[in-house]
């Protein structure tokens, strides 16, 4: 009773968990095992990215409770079981899926397989995911999984690839000078630094207003100048301070110049 007061108010989805998580372990304790098992089945169902979901859903498994698997599948995951998550996704998708549904199932199948380590399979599952769900929400991110996934592989060309081919169909997307931001890491970190300038100025060039421009600009220099290409740093810094004059970039801008 005092678990059903406190679902009366509460608000906060992952404390809702928890309260209906004890619930059941209260009906439990009572011998009560249908009331036990709806309240399992509550907080699974509504609250997949809780961890007190995972904990219900282990209860459900081990009494061989039927569970939706796609819930199963948003709870594993959520709860980093990928392993479970994976098989649960491909059981739901090889069934006949719900259009809404499917389209979460695939998604949350690619970063179960990144997260796992299946990183070839990921990799295909973010391409499947682009190619039958170009209108997703989710294809921007998709693609820029799909270039992290590459670096995680040591595929350092296929992740530069992708992150331009990205920019290069989607210069629209709120996403794309992050696409470009990531390949220009990227390039620095493997200390091809002329690459990294490069990347750097265009990202600053094609997106003049983006937020990173500045320190995009700011690296583009600094990249030259560890590589003594002294006064292209220079007229990259200098072009900072007159375009972005009140950015915290340019200050640092002005020392090193």
């Amino acid at each position: 009773e005092q678990y059903d007061a406190i679902l009366s108010v509460a608000r906060i989805p992952a404390y809702r968990a928890r309260i209906l998580y004890l619930a059941g372990q209260a009906h439990m304790m009572a011998d009560d095992t249908d009331n036990a098992y709806g309240r399992f089945l509550q907080t699974v169902n509504r609250y997949p990215e809780a961890y007190d979901s995972y904990l219900a859903l282990i209860e459900l498994v081990n009494a061989d409770v039927p569970v939706d698997d796609y819930q199963r599948g948003l709870v594993d995951y959520h709860a980093g079981a990928y392993q479970p998550a994976i098989e649960a996704f491909n059981r739901y998708l090889e069934t006949d899926p719900q259009p809404n549904k499917e389209e979460d199932a695939r998604w949350n199948l690619a970063l179960s397989l990144k997260a796992n380590g299946n990183l070839w399979q990921a990799i295909q599952g973010f391409e499947e995911f682009i190619a039958t769900h170009p209108e997703s929400e989710h294809v921007a991110q998709a693609w820029l999984e799909m270039a992290e996934t590459h670096t995680w592989r040591d595929s350092i060309d296929d992740a530069l690839d992708t992150y331009r081919d990205f920019a290069e169909e989607n210069p629209q997307s709120p996403m794309a000078p992050n696409a470009l931001w990531e390949a220009a890491e990227l390039e620095t970190d493997t200390g091809d630094l002329g690459k990294a300038a490069a990347s750097f100025r265009d990202l600053a060039d094609r997106y003049p207003t983006d937020e990173g421009a500045p320190e995009a600009l700011f690296n583009a220099a600094l990249s030259e100048f560890r590589r003594d290409q002294f006064e292209t740093a220079r007229q990259d810094w200098a072009a900072l301070i007159e375009n972005y004059p009140d950015s915290q970039a340019s200050v640092a801008a002005r020392y090193w110049l």
